[in-house]
């Protein structure tokens, strides 16, 4: 309890602090204090408590769930699957985003797998192609045209020193 003197602010003395708890219990017996709360008060307790009153309009959500905005709905929750390294991607500006393959264009490869020991070629805004496979000894990646795809070419047997 701060009390003024003379414009400054001090510490209230005891006998101050005690003058004041007793006309704050005289005042309490007569019924003359009134507390109100704020209207936000009526929202205390009350679950779930709606989107339009700051809430989620959810009353739980799933551990490691992704909570998605929904404007003036309750929140969305997206789940990540069973499968760990699966990226959040877009949808568009007008869908719920989803845990998915990353496009190219997201720098994803647009693939779910690739070959083992291949040889990854871009596409453009297409999913990545694999030339050769690794399972074939003595091969060489080589280009047929200008503009066209390599390939894997068996160049015979090779022996190193």
């Amino acid at each position: 309890m701060r009390v003024v003197s003379a414009g400054l602010p001090r510490a209230a003395t005891s006998v101050e602090r005690q003058e004041m708890r007793l006309r704050f219990a005289a005042l309490a017996a007569a019924g003359a204090l009134v507390f109100s709360l704020p209207a936000e008060a009526a929202y205390i307790g009350t679950a779930p408590l709606i989107v339009s009153n700051g809430g989620s309009g959810a009353t739980s959500f799933t551990a490691h769930d992704v909570l998605i905005g929904e404007g003036t709905s309750a929140f969305n929750a997206i789940s990540p699957g069973s499968t760990s390294g699966v990226p959040l991607i877009s949808n568009g500006t007008s869908t719920d985003p989803s845990f998915g393959t990353a496009a190219v264009a997201g720098g994803g490869t647009g693939s779910t797998s690739l070959t083992a020991h291949g040889v990854l070629i871009g596409e453009g805004t297409s999913a990545l192609d694999v030339v050769g496979s690794g399972s074939t000894a003595d091969s060489v990646v080589a280009w047929a045209a200008a503009g066209s795809d390599p390939a894997a070419l068996s160049i015979g047997s090779c022996s190193g020193s």
